[in-house]
């Protein structure tokens, strides 16, 4: 990861790195695992509200995720990329790609959210490694199943 981010901790589980620039933001997506970010306000009675228990969902993921906070107020140029109009809102990327989001202070959805992301993280994972042979060629070539369109289909609202 680099030196590209602020730690943040409560002192009650995993920290959370801030990203403070639209750099930050692409080297964090840059990654086999998923990442998770959550974007907040400071002034976001919400994101106050659900921010000291992010530290122990993040502790609990830490094997399959990395949690990332972005500041909406203080990098407006990824904010404004990521379309975040309401505060908190969780994006959820895998592959560099928003496979889903989470608008609110749910975090009964967003572990739901999460738990289906690994889910597909798991499936993409063993679908690239995993050949088949291709009956339609030649005795000895085989066909690789694509990872492309994955995040695409398997997008929940």
């Amino acid at each position: 990861m680099g030196n590209c981010c602020k730690k943040k901790s409560s002192g009650h589980g995993h920290e959370i790195h801030e990203l403070k620039t639209d750099q930050e933001f692409e080297e964090a997506l840059n990654t086999d695992k998923i990442v998770v970010i959550d974007c907040f306000a400071e002034w976001c009675g919400p994101c106050k509200t659900v921010a000291p228990q992010l530290p122990k969902i993040a502790e609990e993921y830490s094997k399959n995720i990395l949690f990332y906070k972005l500041d909406v107020d203080k990098n407006t140029e990824t904010s404004g990329k990521l379309e975040i109009s309401s505060m908190p809102t969780f994006v959820l990327f895998l592959g560099g790609e928003e496979v889903n989001r989470v608008v609110g202070a749910d975090l009964g959805k967003l572990r739901e959210r999460i738990e289906h992301t690994i889910n597909i993280s798991d499936f993409v994972h063993v679908s690239e490694s995993r050949k088949v042979s291709n009956p339609g060629g030649s005795k000895g070539q085989v066909a690789h199943l694509p990872k492309t369109t994955t995040s695409h289909v398997l997008v929940a609202n």
